[in-house]
């Protein structure tokens, strides 16, 4: 995952703006953005039609790259593929992390992984495990990534899994596990 500031949470896109914003920010937090010049007016928009109208500021990327190269502090989440993550999910220090929705992981899921869909993470991460590093997971990356980096805004040990979820279930369908 890019390099971003230290509890940021990352959002790929401007269209996943409002879900992810929506579900991970509280009303009344100030809101911070880095993105283009030509974006912001759009990205405010977004976000007060879900009720966050709370923006107090925002940087570009270019800016930020400034920032870094000054020594300012920039944090980033690891990142493997699905392989990767077959190679350790059965290990003792590790939690695969499934944020789909609960009718994606019904059709097909790792066995173990345990369900959070991204949307309500905020409210489910009292019941992940602190003492395992979460192995991030979804469809294909974009859910996973904004997913991580709020459990690592939260404390987790985290890695982001940026690969299609159809390249694991396809290598392993005897391991694929569907819910009842």
């Amino acid at each position: 995952m890019r390099s971003h500031l230290p509890g940021a949470i990352y959002i790929p896109s401007l269209r996943r703006l409002p879900t992810i914003a929506g579900s991970y920010a509280a009303p009344e937090q100030p809101i911070y953005l880095v993105l283009a010049e030509e974006r912001v007016e759009e990205a405010v928009r977004s976000l007060v039609r879900v009720g966050l109208d709370r923006v107090a500021g925002y940087a570009t990327p270019q800016t930020l790259a400034a920032y870094a190269e000054e020594g300012g502090a920039l944090a980033s989440v690891p990142v493997i593929d699905m392989d990767e993550m077959d190679a350790h999910r059965r290990d003792d220090g590790t939690q695969v992390i499934d944020v789909r929705s609960r009718s994606e992981h019904r059709s097909g899921h790792v066995p173990g992984a345990l369900l959070a869909p991204h949307p309500r993470l905020p409210e489910q991460t009292e019941r992940l495990p602190t003492d395992r590093t979460l192995l991030v997971h979804c469809g294909g990356g974009v859910r996973a990534s904004s997913a991580a980096s709020l459990l690592a805004r939260r404390g987790f040990d985290v890695v982001h899994v940026n690969d299609r979820f159809s390249n694991w279930s396809d290598a392993h369908p005897d391991e694929l596990r569907k819910a009842a």
